[in-house]
């Protein structure tokens, strides 16, 4: 099959194939856990978030977001990357979760932090226990 790589050959060794490299920008990767909720309400709040980034609404720019059953803990967790943490705050969006969630029933069950963050964002990222071995110096 021919390839159409940024350089190189266009077509696969036949004994040793190819090797491809992916890069994408930094991201953030968090969640909120919710009790008291069948999934209604982190559906409810996942498509708040959606709708407010698809409208434009610059405190939401680069948030990829998704509801996911916490089956073992009888919970849901609403999990979201910040792929513009330059822009959009990891605090800020977990307040917004909070806040939808706790007007309609829903009680906080705890936060998480996946993978690392930069220096940079630890500031505004308080609502997350973040370990030292998560910070890393250097990211773009």
């Amino acid at each position: 099959r021919k390839l159409a790589p940024d350089f190189g050959p266009e077509f696969a060794h036949s004994q040793w194939g190819v090797t491809t490299i992916g890069v994408r920008d930094f991201l953030i990767s968090a969640a909120v856990n919710l009790k008291n909720d069948d999934g209604t309400q982190a559906r409810r709040i996942v498509r708040l978030i959606r709708y407010a980034r698809m409208e434009g609404d610059e405190r939401f720019m680069g948030v990829r977001v998704m509801a996911l059953p916490l089956p073992t803990l009888n919970q849901m967790q609403i999990k979201f990357d910040l792929t513009m943490p330059d822009q959009t705050k990891v605090d800020q969006v977990i307040d917004l979760i909070i806040r939808e969630a706790t007007c309609n029933g829903a009680t906080l069950g705890g936060t998480e932090l996946f993978g690392p963050i930069r220096p940079v964002d630890v500031p505004y990222s308080t609502r997350v226990k973040i370990d030292e071995n998560q910070i890393v110096e250097g990211a773009a």
